[in-house]
């Protein structure tokens, strides 16, 4: 019922439900926690996010990878990026593998901020420890390199997305043009619109131009 509540947006419920069953004795496992956390979660609510999520531990309970995800949206998404990056090293401490979804998630939620330098580290972090970036995190840390007008890193992370077999969607390809002919690189511009027409994309109208 707990879990239902949380998923209609009714959170305040799901705390009354969950005060009256602890009122007759029922005691709270981490299933009942963490539905109760998603609930307040989903509605954005970061500062009771926060206060369920240190009552689960001084109940004994350890978050799981899920519950960590959870938080760890929730912080990125309210601009919590402080909360977001301790609790990724408070997962790291107590020996959780974060996984592919908490580092997309903290990877983008740092680049929103401009905070690159922290994005690529967790980048770093990820490939150390064999986890295969997604499309989506790639691109993101390449647009945030460019708007940063790191070309060089851009590049890099370009190129590192295509070694690892990932196919560039219309979005990379336009955002390495656009940085290419920025910084007035002329031949790899060339070069990487050939690929692109290649790969069945287009450049927009504005980028087109700018070619011609």
């Amino acid at each position: 019922m707990i879990s239902v509540y949380g998923r209609c947006g009714l959170s305040d419920e799901a705390e009354q439900l969950i005060k009256e069953l602890e009122s007759k004795g029922f005691f709270l496992d981490a299933v009942t926690y963490n539905s109760l956390l998603f609930a307040f979660a989903r509605e954005g609510n970061v500062k009771k996010v926060k206060e369920i999520s240190d009552e689960m531990v001084k109940m004994g309970f350890g978050k799981d990878e899920m519950t960590h995800n959870t938080i760890n949206h929730i912080y990125g998404k309210k601009g919590q990026y402080e909360l977001a990056l301790q609790l990724y090293r408070d997962m790291k401490l107590s020996g959780r593998n974060p996984d592919v979804v908490t580092f997309a998630v903290l990877i983008d939620s740092l680049g929103k901020v401009d905070r690159v330098s922290d994005a690529a580290n967790v980048m770093s972090a990820m490939l150390d420890a064999g986890v295969k970036p997604t499309l989506r995190t790639y691109s993101a840390l390449i647009c945030r390199y460019a708007k940063a007008g790191k070309r060089v890193e851009a590049e890099e992370t370009f190129n590192s997305m295509r070694r690892s077999g990932i196919r560039p969607d219309h979005l990379a390809y336009s955002v390495m043009l656009d940085i290419f002919l920025t910084f007035n690189e002329t031949k790899k511009a060339v070069v990487l619109y050939r690929e692109m027409v290649l790969d069945g994309f287009s450049p927009d109208h504005a980028l087109f131009e700018t070619m011609l």
